[in-house]
């Protein structure tokens, strides 16, 4: 498995900690350089793109899908997206019976805010894509309509919920002829970090509040 790893200068430390991981665990990380970073494939996005911005309590951002298709043109296997504010914990394998792998948030999550249709259902933050036309093609969409929402996470929960109303896990659904594979955040993209770590979780990812508890975790998995 390849895994992608895109940051600037400002998540450098976050970046060599996460490629520390990756190999560890025996997979091949994909460095994009996404400004200064001093190491990794040069890829063009703006401060806006990288950093985010939230627009009526939404993260706005856009460059994930473009970089994404210009991973999967240019490698071979399974792809996984994992933001730079996460790293690996435990080995995982993944089968080749779908295209694309989303992960899911918890049940008790939905309703939790004024936008749950918008971020009540997929976290965008780790995203798994086999060596398919199915996966190049769903990210060409993706793509297509973050540019129209200005946000790949809005993008993305509006493509899959086309198909399912998102409420079983480890289901394989079909959209356009397209294997969609519906996964738990809490193994492939845990960040309850305030009750601790779960026994399943294999990616931590400290985004927002949970971001607090990444100097801590970080010294627990040197």
């Amino acid at each position: 498995m390849k895994i992608i790893v895109a940051a600037n200068e400002n998540f450098r430390a976050m970046a060599e900690f996460a490629i520390k991981k990756i190999k560890e665990f025996g997979y091949t990380p994909l460095v994009y350089d996404l400004g200064e970073l001093g190491f990794g494939k040069a890829f063009q996005v703006t401060e806006e793109e990288v950093m985010g911005r939230y627009l009526n309590g939404v993260v706005m951002g856009g460059f994930k899908p473009r970089l994404i298709l210009d991973v999967l043109k240019n490698n071979r296997g399974c792809i996984a997206w994992v933001d730079t504010d996460a790293f690996i914990v435990k080995p995982f394998v993944l089968t080749d019976d779908y295209d694309v792998g989303v992960t899911m948030r918890r049940q008790s999550e939905r309703g939790g805010t004024l936008f749950t249709d918008i971020t009540g259902y997929l976290n965008a933050g780790v995203l798994f894509f086999n060596d398919t036309e199915g996966a190049r093609s769903f990210v060409h969409e993706w793509e297509e309509k973050t540019i129209e929402l200005r946000s790949d996470q809005h993008a993305l929960n509006e493509l899959v919920r086309e198909v399912t109303d998102l409420t079983e896990y480890n289901k394989i659904f079909v959209r356009d002829g397209v294997r969609i594979k519906i996964l738990e955040c809490d193994e492939y993209n845990y960040y309850h970090l305030k009750e601790g770590v779960s026994d399943k979780a294999k990616i931590l990812h400290f985004k927002g509040a949970s971001r607090s508890y990444y100097d801590k975790y970080r010294q627990e998995y040197l």
